[in-house]
């Protein structure tokens, strides 16, 4: 019992360790530019394209995930969630579809973008 605590306890300093590693390797978040491309009007009722051109300027390929604060009570999304990869110095446009249900000008909110570290251990 004793030895297979010791195996249990080293284990995971290992596992730890490895984690504070891939968190002080990956990163950050300046390595990323974003910018939301599209038309700034949008049709009522109609399937209108919400667009983010995101350039990664690391030497790394990013695992992304970026959500959108939509305003809720004035749009239908479909998809708010986008995920994808985006290689070592390559811009990529990512989107997701939301049907506008009331007229009114309205201001989409914070973009979080969530990306996985070196070793896959973290994300940032």
């Amino acid at each position: 019992m004793q030895n297979s605590l010791t195996i249990f306890v080293i284990y995971n300093l290992i596992i730890f360790t490895f984690l504070i590693i891939d968190y002080y390797i990956t990163p950050d978040s300046s390595i990323i530019l974003v910018e939301r491309v599209g038309s700034e009007k949008l049709s009522l009722y109609e399937r209108e394209a919400i667009s983010f051109e995101l350039y990664n300027k690391g030497p790394y390929k990013l695992y992304l995930e970026l959500t959108d604060e939509v305003p809720e009570f004035h749009f239908k999304t479909e998809n708010k969630i986008v995920s994808g990869v985006v290689l070592s110095n390559e811009k990529k446009v990512f989107q997701y579809f939301v049907i506008p249900t009331k007229r009114g000008a309205f201001t989409f909110g914070d973009l979080h973008i969530k990306y996985n570290g070196r070793l896959n251990l973290c994300t940032k």
